[in-house]
């Protein structure tokens, strides 16, 4: 009887380790590459991505997944991509804190985007009951007469869905290329 059950036993074993292994790849979370408008990342499927053409350059955003804003913007302009950053967040914390928002302090942070760390800047921001993070960073990518074509990514969204959005932002930061300077 022992060897009857013996071999029953090791197929049971066998099956269970196969569907929980097929369970485990299925649950994978699933990538989309975007390639375009100079640069390429991957994504989470759940984000939707939309461009902009203007006359100095291409505006990404992707938006769609618990009100996770990431904007990323090629242009040639009279500055820096720093100080395009700079400027830009300034302008959004003066703003939100002259339209009635409770505003923090702006504070230096860094982050690895595709492959290279960044120095970029940062403030929590409260607006109608609401809490929001938002970042920006920019580089230049090599000047073009007295303008300089620049890189600039911002992210906005609300600390309370920081745990759900990490995985995504991690995702695009760290395959973020850019292909034509």
């Amino acid at each position: 009887m022992k060897t009857y059950l013996h071999p029953t036993l090791q197929l049971l074993a066998v099956l269970l380790l196969a569907v929980s292994a097929v369970n485990a790849a299925s649950k994978k979370p699933t990538v989309t590459h975007f390639a375009g408008h100079g640069v390429e990342f991957d994504h989470d499927p759940k984000l939707k991505v939309e461009a902009e053409k203007s006359d100095n350059g291409v505006t990404l955003n992707l938006t769609g997944y618990k009100g996770l804003v990431f904007t990323v913007q090629l242009a040639t302009l009279p500055l820096s991509g720093d100080d395009y950053a700079k400027s830009i967040l300034t302008g959004m914390h003066d703003g939100m804190a002259k339209g009635g928002g409770s505003v923090q302090e702006i504070e230096t942070v860094r982050t690895t985007i595709g492959g290279r760390e960044r120095q970029g800047r940062a403030f929590k921001y409260k607006l109608i009951g609401s809490e929001f993070y938002y970042q920006a960073y920019g580089w230049d990518l090599k000047s073009v007469g007295d303008q300089k074509k620049l890189t600039f990514l911002a992210i906005q969204y609300q600390p309370k869905n920081e745990k759900a959005l990490k995985p995504l932002l991690e995702t695009v930061l760290e395959s973020f290329k850019i292909t034509q300077e």
